[in-house]
């Protein structure tokens, strides 16, 4: 490469574009990785900050664990399953309210650990307002908990009329007491 032929501004642009290609392979290897532990032991300090301001965090979240375990513990405990539960919940309701249950399949039952989730699905049939308080009633029941809600409108040719059904998912959590 003869230099002496270019002229001078195009050797400055040169020495331009060299000294550009030099900065970003510097960067790459030398000063990025400089930049990147900056940057974390910024947010480090920031959460050790946090953490040390925050004793009672800790407690609450103790208190929360305390709860969950002693939920844990409780459920179940009474004698009653869910499904007999929500059967007589459901019973209940149907007989003073226009509400009629379709379904109540029996319960699926998942296993992680030691924890059993069991699953157990209603449906029924009814007015949108009568099925709503009925998912209220659920969810304020201590016989597990409403984890989903499923409306949905049929037309039946037979009796001419949209009817409204509604699935209603209800977990129970327990600890596996067969594992030793």
């Amino acid at each position: 490469m003869n230099l002496t032929s270019y002229t001078y501004q195009k050797k400055c642009i040169l020495l331009l574009a060299c000294i550009f290609v030099l900065m970003i392979i510097a960067y790459q290897l030398a000063i990025k990785k400089t930049v990147t532990l900056y940057h974390d032991c910024r947010l480090l300090q920031g959460k050790l900050e946090d953490a040390s301001r925050n004793p009672e965090r800790i407690g609450q979240v103790k208190e929360k664990i305390a709860l969950l375990d002693s939920t844990l513990n409780a459920s179940g405990s009474n004698g009653f399953s869910l499904r007999q539960e929500l059967l007589e919940k459901t019973a209940e309701f149907c007989i003073s309210n226009p509400v009629t249950l379709i379904a109540l399949p029996s319960p699926v039952f998942n296993e992680k650990d030691d924890i059993i989730i069991e699953t157990n699905i209603l449906t029924l049939e009814g007015s949108f307002s009568d099925l709503l308080r009925f998912t209220h009633l659920l969810e304020k029941s201590a016989a597990g908990k409403v984890v989903a809600v499923e409306f949905q409108a049929k037309y039946s040719v037979s009796l001419k009329k949209n009817i409204l059904t509604e699935k209603i998912y209800v977990q129970l959590i327990k600890k596996n007491e067969h594992e030793s």
